[in-house]
């Protein structure tokens, strides 16, 4: 079976699922404290207006958003897809993640973003 056809490496449903999260937890779990952290490569193949909304809908409680990328340290990766397109406008830091090593890299970076 090609991996594509079995649902692996074809993207998720971000939106929906951020959508989801929001509407079943957010009221008792986010709060102007709150840092949610995304770790995602961005491939939604849900619509890109649903993952901007549920992206709206928690910056407007959550201290900060930081999205954590696994390809960002790719050579030549750019936020092109539609997924980060939709998400970049609500996301305080965006921040490669691949390894351990990367992001123990990128740690001061997140750190000073959650001040």
């Amino acid at each position: 079976m090609h991996l594509l056809a079995a649902g692996w490496g074809g993207g998720t449903r971000i939106g929906d699922c951020l959508r989801d999260f929001n509407r079943v937890h957010m009221a008792r779990r986010v709060h102007s404290r709150t840092a949610v952290i995304i770790v995602s490569d961005g491939y939604d193949t849900g619509e890109p207006k649903i993952l901007a909304d549920a992206l709206r809908a928690l910056r407007r409680r959550a201290r900060r958003i930081i999205w954590i990328n696994p390809i960002a340290t790719r050579s030549g990766w750019t936020a092109v897809s539609a997924g980060m397109q939709a998400a970049l406008p609500h996301i305080d830091l965006l921040a490669p993640g691949a390894d351990l090593a990367t992001i123990k890299r990128v740690l001061p970076d997140i750190i000073e973003s959650l001040r």
